[in-house]
């Protein structure tokens, strides 16, 4: 399963329907949520070949749809780059905008 914490999508027909059908599944909590889900996954040492017996909510969703629309081949919609982005948690920093002046400096 692919995780939805970062997603550049191009805009594209395919990419509007398949957007159109993730936000109808959002408003429908049977959808989105179905009776019996449950959060956690096992996925052994497989994750991406292994089913887990889990949901994960919008990250299943998004990941349904695009198999669906892609022959369940996943080197149409998924790229094999794994480390060009870092999520780093912990230790943040509070953030205070610059404040501006009249003439927009800083």
């Amino acid at each position: 399963m692919y995780e939805a914490g970062l997603a550049f999508v191009a805009k594209t027909e395919d990419a509007v329907d398949i957007l159109k059908w993730y936000v109808l599944c959002a408003l429908d909590e049977n959808c989105m949520a179905p009776n019996g889900s449950q959060g956690y996954c096992y996925f052994g040492n497989d994750s991406y070949g292994r089913y887990g017996d889990c949901h994960r909510y919008d990250q299943s969703v998004i990941n349904v749809l695009l198999a669906n629309a892609n022959y369940f081949d996943r080197t149409y919609y998924a790229s094999e780059i794994v480390d060009f982005f870092k999520i780093k948690r912990g230790g943040a920093k509070q953030f205070y905008p610059p404040k501006y002046d009249s003439n927009c400096t800083s």
